[in-house]
């Protein structure tokens, strides 16, 4: 899916846009044979839906937040178990070393890195299905224990797809939004053309108002009192 192109500030929109209703509202005799009333209201509710999806994202990105720290916490506490095993195997007597190799005890692991934390939870898993009895009766690891980290890893890889889809959900939402941005550009920039032409010579002194409907067309300051914005 292409992402939209904007050309202009959102701040801009929402300003220029106003102004071009209020353009329009007050100058329709002249502007109605040539601008539909129905792109005047697909801006008029574009503008309001654009307002919404800004308000949104803000609380798309606030369940990122969120799910990265729930995805930290149980990855910690995941980090923090397979510690706690590893100990436990290396504490029993006359403990082998292919034991200890069984449920990882030497390998790297940090509580900061999903991957690795996952990776060592795995071996824990892998040496207690291997050394069941070994580990209940010398290292006195229960089966509630390995449940535990099997469980907290499955939220943790579970937790990661959840993250994903809230990435994916503000992705989706920033083309949409783009796209309504768009359009609402296309229509300001439509009014602006119509209205200079329209006024040309029939009212020159409202090209200027019209001519400013376009971000950084030098013609912003003109006639304060005839920049019309409606709140929509």
């Amino acid at each position: 899916m292409s992402n939209p192109k904007t050309k202009w500030d959102i701040e801009d929109v929402f300003e220029k846009g106003h102004q071009a209703y209020g353009l329009y509202n007050k100058y329709q005799s002249d502007l109605e044979a040539r601008i539909k009333v129905e792109e005047v209201t697909e801006l008029e509710n574009g503008l309001r839906e654009l307002e919404s999806s800004r308000a949104g994202q803000k609380g798309n990105l606030q369940g990122l937040k969120s799910a990265t720290k729930s995805k930290d916490a149980i990855a910690e506490e995941l980090h923090t178990e397979v510690m706690d095993i590893r100990e436990m195997v290396k504490a029993a007597t006359g403990v082998k070393q292919e034991i200890l190799k069984a449920f990882g005890v030497g390998t790297k692991a940090h509580f900061k890195s999903q991957p690795m934390t996952i990776t060592a939870a795995n071996l824990i898993i892998a040496g207690y299905n291997k050394y069941g009895e070994w580990s209940r009766d010398n290292a006195r690891i229960m089966e509630e224990d390995v449940v535990k980290i099997e469980t907290l890893r499955d939220q943790l890889i579970d937790n990661d797809k959840s993250q994903e889809k809230v990435k994916l959900v503000r992705k989706l939402g920033t083309v949409s939004k783009n796209a309504l941005q768009s359009r609402l550009e296309e229509l300001i920039t439509i009014i602006s053309a119509v209205g200079v032409k329209v006024f040309r010579f029939q009212k020159p002194e409202l090209v200027p108002l019209f001519q400013a409907l376009i971000p950084g067309s030098g013609t912003a300051n003109v006639e304060k009192e005839e920049n019309e914005s409606v709140t929509v």
